[in-house]
């Protein structure tokens, strides 16, 4: 059976995509748009020439944030089929990224960007065993490029720890502009309140409230590119005041959203 299977373009749109997961490492790439991806706890935003490379089961979502179409090809890899026993790959790289997920540009990495391009283009040959071979060679080419750039893998208990919380989380991302309280999160993921709390600084470092904050944040930035001014912002993103929104964003920021503004 051939190791890789690709999937149909998927064309961003600005609203928030429900974090979900495969059971296959992942790798996609874009050649046009803006947007963020969501990977685990982390947000990391793209422009233009982008990827990125998943490990199985890794919670994942993203969005476009510019008014260009943002059009990405994902490829799905069963890495046991493609580098099975006897196959010369150190696995570790392999246990290294099946926790992590990672974005990046084709600025940043050239070479990536553009083995990725030729892991796209191998799976319009017939599939040989010669082709099976050059395509494992890409594979492996490509894992080698960016192993440095994973981290070390989450334990497995804050991996668990963001499954109890991931109802929360897509209540949060699609709800971020409303009143949310901590009740209505441990309702969602019917947990306590006190192990809501804990998951959400085991999962993602933050408690409920600092995440939605976050959240609110992130989306506020993502508005301040657009000519909308900031006093809408605020209110889109859920704040009562613009005093309030102010002190928030430079407290996350570290500066104020006019200057932010200014600044990109």
């Amino acid at each position: 059976m051939w190791p890789a299977w690709e999937a149909l373009g998927i064309t961003l749109n600005d609203k928030y995509e429900f974090l979900h997961r495969h059971n296959s490492m992942e790798i996609g790439y874009c050649e046009e748009g803006d947007g963020v991806f969501h990977i685990g706890s982390s947000f990391t935003p793209f422009h233009g020439e982008s990827f990125a490379i998943f490990g199985p089961d890794i919670y994942h979502s993203a969005h476009a944030t510019g008014k260009r179409p943002c059009t990405w090809k994902f490829l799905y890899i069963d890495v046991d089929a493609l580098f099975p026993i006897g196959v010369d790959f150190d696995k570790k790289i392999i246990q290294k990224m099946e926790l992590k997920g990672f974005c990046s540009s084709k600025e940043e990495n050239e070479d990536a960007y553009n083995i990725i391009k030729a892991i796209f283009s191998s799976l319009k040959e017939e599939k040989t065993s010669r082709r099976l071979l050059e395509f494992r060679s890409l594979a492996a080419s490509l894992l080698y490029k960016v192993y440095p750039k994973f981290k070390d893998p989450v334990s497995t208990s804050k991996q668990k720890d963001i499954d109890k919380i991931v109802p929360a989380i897509d209540y949060i991302h699609s709800n971020y502009q409303k009143r949310i309280t901590n009740d209505d999160l441990a309702s969602l993921c019917s947990l306590s309140l006190s192990t809501l709390s804990r998951a959400f600084i085991s999962g993602t470092g933050l408690t409920p409230y600092g995440y939605l904050e976050s959240v609110r944040i992130g989306n506020a930035k993502d508005l301040l590119l657009s000519d909308m001014p900031v006093l809408d912002v605020a209110f889109e993103c859920g704040y009562s005041s613009l005093s309030s929104f102010n002190r928030k964003f430079k407290e996350l920021v570290g500066v104020s959203p006019r200057v932010y503004r200014k600044s990109i």
